[in-house]
This record gives C-alpha cells, sequence and structure tokens, in this order.
C-alpha cells in the first residue's frame, strides 16, 4: 500500500512562499513540510503561529444558482 502525505503549508492562511511562514521564516521544518506532523499543536519556536487553513474568499455556489440558465 502506497501512503503519502499532502503538503498542508501551502494552504495555510501563515504562508509566504517558498518553504517559509509566519512561524518560520528562515526555512519551515522538514518535519511540517513533510506532512509528518501537520502543526496543530505547540512546535519549537513557532512564536505561537500554528496550521490554519486559508478561507476561500469566494465559496463555491450552490447548484440552484444555476438553474435559471438552464431554462
Amino acid at each position: 500500500m502506497i501512503s503519502t502525505r499532502e503538503n498542508h503549508c501551502r494552504i495555510c492562511c501563515h504562508f509566504l512562499g517558498g518553504q517559509t511562514c509566519k512561524a518560520f521564516t528562515e526555512a519551515i521544518p522538514s518535519e511540517l513540510w513533510s506532512g509528518q506532523n501537520l502543526h496543530y499543536e505547540a512546535y519549537l519556536n513557532d512564536g505561537g503561529s500554528r496550521y490554519e487553513r486559508v478561507v476561500d474568499e469566494f465559496p463555491p455556489l450552490p447548484v440552484h444558482f444555476f438553474d435559471a440558465e438552464r431554462g
């Protein structure tokens, strides 16, 4: 069985780009970057910033929104 982990850093509101974020401005530790630790709890030197998923600015429209177009 193949096991993969998703990189949650890229969908965190603290992500700055590259391999940096508000908590780790020089480099996100490999344990977090790899997905082994999802950073919901305190991590050494994180300054109190933890994983928080980005909230979509424009949520998907409900299916019934398109009913008028179908006629």
